[in-house]
């Protein structure tokens, strides 16, 4: 049975004292680091609501946070303390997540940067002195490793500044970047397609990679050479070029369906099977003109050889 060490007598008489703002101010002004205590105009300190936090976490808490406005502006600061009477591995880390939804509250209020919140833990326990450590991190497995993390800049990928002949080195991921990156066709649309072909060419995808990944990218490109684009593409892989034409064929489809909304209803079902099969003989047109196989259209258009003949 685990044993609420916050349910106290402790907890109660901490949270009423400090709930006071003549005390907490006196509290704040001996107890706050110097460089922090300097910004604070303690003239606004008040009580904040903490309604925010989930009941869960608020029965770990004392739940005293106090928000006092800079000498410099419209600037918050934010003073969370906590009180313990039983030492906890792990509160540092309950701290900081406390802060983190501060922050987050104060950003839904309008605020268009995240305000300083100050973690304090108050002490009264038997065992002496406070046995572990004040940083967060040393809550990790490898703190050495989460401070390098959490203290510099953090991990970006911007695959915007990243060469494709890179992008091409990079095995399962190569079709997804390079087709992430080129989502405008801002560059050159024929090397775009001859860069993709030979990331698909690779053969480190299966179906569901390539289908993903370029309904995304037709769906996004939004090009009027949209036929063009696919008969490069089918003339460049190796494989895949089924997947890359029932993906222009749902496409197409789509786009039809947004203009023909009632076809949707169940009473419309003739209506709606007449208008796909148009549809596909549109898509079939296009693709015998841009000199597409008669074999790759029947598959991909589900169309018969004399239907797609009829349209030569």
């Amino acid at each position: 049975m685990t044993t609420d060490y916050h349910n106290t007598p402790h907890d109660s008489a901490f949270k009423g004292f400090m709930s006071k703002v003549g005390n907490a101010r006196d509290f704040f002004d001996i107890h706050l680091p110097k460089n922090i205590k300097q910004l604070c105009d303690f003239n606004t300190l008040q009580l904040t609501n903490s309604s925010f936090i989930d009941h869960k976490l608020r029965s770990r808490l004392s739940d005293v946070l106090y928000s006092i406005e800079t000498h410099y502006g419209d600037g918050y600061i934010y003073v969370l303390v906590e009180h313990q009477s039983v030492p906890d591995k792990l509160m540092t880390w309950r701290l900081m997540h406390y802060a983190f939804l501060a922050m987050s509250q104060h950003l839904q209020q309008g605020h268009k940067t995240l305000p300083f919140v100050v973690p304090m833990l108050f002490y009264n326990g038997k065992i002496t002195p406070y046995p572990y450590s004040q940083m967060w991190t040393h809550c990790f497995q490898f703190p050495e490793l989460a401070n390098e993390l959490y203290f510099n800049p953090l991990p970006l990928i911007d695959i915007t500044v990243i060469d494709d002949n890179e992008l091409l080195k990079h095995r399962k991921i190569a079709v997804m970047e390079l087709a992430m990156k080129h989502k405008d066709l801002r560059d050159d649309v024929n090397q775009i397609i001859a860069n993709l072909a030979q990331a698909i060419n690779q053969d480190y995808n299966d179906e569901d990679d390539i289908d993903k990944i370029f309904y995304y990218w037709f769906y996004t490109i939004d090009s009027h050479s949209f036929t063009q684009i696919i008969k490069q593409l089918t003339n460049q892989i190796h494989n895949h070029q089924g997947t890359i034409m029932n993906i222009a064929l749902r496409l197409q489809d789509q786009g039809r369906k947004k203009g023909h909304k009632e076809g949707h209803k169940e009473g419309h079902k003739e209506g709606h099977k007449k208008g796909r099969e148009s549809t596909q003989l549109e898509i079939a047109a296009k693709l015998l003109k841009s000199g597409i196989s008669l074999e790759l259209i029947m598959e991909s258009t589900n169309l018969s050889k004399d239907q797609i003949r009829q349209l030569q």
